[in-house]
């Protein structure tokens, strides 16, 4: 069994005896030890978790500075949650401030400012030929539309283009995320002064111990029994079923080991099967794609135009009244033929009057119906711009499945078994295979040479497939040999006779 010889963080003596309680598998002890010195915070209500959580952080930030504190949680849906309240009481302070740059995230988009911290979930190769790799933590020193300065915790400076921050990488992670808050998977082996954990029924013993383990003072957590759904972005289940208090389920999290399951890499069914369900979800996300209304915008437009043509006329209207009004009012009405025409335009004003609002109510409402229908039409563009990456992914994932059989069956094939997943599938790998060599002999003038090995491995199923053909002959001949129910054996031999064929029981497999 492992055991750690030389503590360089913990610096109280208490949370120490809580890590070696800890480690040894007594995780009440170990968590009664903590919360005796105050350091577990319970709330049964996430928001209020995320809240306190937050105001800490943001005091410890006053007294360390942002580098040297660190907000771990799970996932990443938590760690936005965590981020997005300290983001707000910094940016009401003018710490953070500036022009936006937007990116996506894993919950919600990302807006990026000066004085934002940063983590990079991707390399990132920069104009002046180096490279940021992934895991890089950083804080923006300035903010243009064409990316973001930023500067290291060496204290070296670079340029972060605008486009690898709003676009995602080809697995759908964003490239970027901030980095108030942190899961726990990406930190392993980090050190701060001070160090807060969200804990949620998603934690499992090998993630608190890192989580409560990174910190020179002691570790806060914040306890909550409220559950979150699985984001994709760890490998952990939501626990604490039966438990009342948030102790109890975050102390039973902690008992349960991390989940292993035995992956049967080299299983292609299994392969198979994740990929179509991966193409599958990304469908059925894409099948959610807001509706093109840009046709009925454009018949929105056309019935504003004739609202606001009707309502002009109308307008032109009442002036032309009102002048006539005017025009014969005071003492220029003194005959009776101009008072007649001053009563005349003022009953054509008050007409009009109905016929004028209803004009105003009618454009208002197209303007109205308008503004919601550009609404909808931006979120279809916000939709097709965060899931771009889904429809190459679809791509990808068509790409992978068309190969997939074929390799699976030239391995079988190099392992002398070529009929391993049936004869359809040598059948449609030799087809296949044979097409991407004779694709690469098109261009071979031009492009690569030919690929000796796939030669080889079709040559290996050219030779293959009469064997698996005579094979399946034999096989189906001897269960056409084997007695029916309900049929003698004399009769299944003369069958055989009939057919010339060797019996059943001869059949080698």
């Amino acid at each position: 069994m492992a055991e750690l010889t030389v503590n360089r963080r913990q610096a109280n003596p208490v949370e120490r005896e809580a890590l070696t309680e800890f480690r040894q598998g007594h995780i009440d002890t170990s968590q009664e030890l903590r919360d005796q010195a105050g350091w577990e915070h319970h709330h049964a209500d996430r928001n209020e978790a995320l809240d306190a959580m937050a105001a800490a952080v943001l005091a410890d930030i006053d007294i360390y500075g942002p580098e040297a504190v660190a907000a771990l949680a799970v996932t990443h849906t938590d760690c936005e949650a965590i981020a997005d309240r300290i983001r707000a009481d910094l940016v009401s302070q003018g710490v953070i401030a500036g022009l936006v740059l937007e990116g996506p995230g894993w919950a919600s988009v990302r807006s990026y400012q000066t004085g934002d911290r940063i983590v990079l979930h991707a390399h990132a190769e920069l104009q002046d030929g180096r490279h940021l790799t992934n895991g890089t933590v950083a804080t923006i020193t300035e903010v243009t539309p064409t990316g973001l300065t930023v500067r290291d915790s060496a204290g070296a400076a670079a340029v972060l283009p605008a486009r690898f921050v709003a676009e995602r990488g080809a697995d759908g992670r964003p490239r970027v995320s901030h980095a108030w808050g942190r899961t726990i998977d990406g930190i392993q082996g980090g050190t701060w002064a001070q160090v807060h954990l969200l804990a949620t029924p998603a934690l499992d013993r090998s993630r608190g111990y890192v989580g409560q383990s990174r910190s020179i003072a002691p570790t806060h957590t914040w306890n909550t029994t409220s559950p979150r759904a699985d984001d994709g972005d760890h490998g952990g289940r939501v626990g604490g079923e039966g438990y009342s208090t948030p102790a109890e389920v975050i102390a039973a999290a902690l008992a349960r080991a991390q989940p292993k399951t035995f992956a049967a890499v080299d299983d292609p069914y299994r392969i198979d099967a994740d990929l179509r369900a991966e193409r599958r979800a990304h469908r059925d996300h894409l099948a959610h794609r807001p509706p093109d209304v840009s046709d009925h915008i454009d018949a929105a437009d056309k019935v504003i135009a004739g609202r606001q043509q009707t309502l002009a006329d109308l307008e032109d209207q009442v002036r032309y009244w009102q002048d006539q009004q005017d025009a014969n009012a005071g003492l220029r009405g003194i005959t009776p033929g101009r008072r007649e025409k001053h009563h005349t335009a003022a009953r054509y004003i008050e007409n009009l009057g109905p016929s004028l609002q209803q004009a105003h109510h009618h454009l208002t409402a197209a303007i109205t119906k308008r503004d919601a229908l550009v609404a909808q039409q931006a979120d279809r563009e916000v939709f097709d711009r965060d899931n771009h990456w889904r429809v190459e992914r679809l791509d990808q994932l068509q790409n992978q499945l068309d190969r997939h059989w074929t390799d699976a069956v030239i391995q079988a094939a190099r392992d002398g078994h070529p009929t391993a997943y049936g004869t359809q599938l040598l059948y449609v790998a030799r087809r296949d295979l044979a097409k991407e060599i004779n694709d690469g002999q098109a261009v071979a003038d031009s492009g690569p040479p030919v690929d000796v090995d796939a030669i080889r491995d079709l040559q290996m199923l050219d030779r293959a497939i009469p064997e698996a053909a005579q094979h399946q002959n034999v096989v189906r001949v001897a269960a056409q040999a084997r007695p029916a129910p309900g049929r003698s054996a004399h009769a299944s031999h003369q069958h055989v006779a009939k057919t010339g064929a060797s019996r059943g029981p001869t059949v080698g497999t």
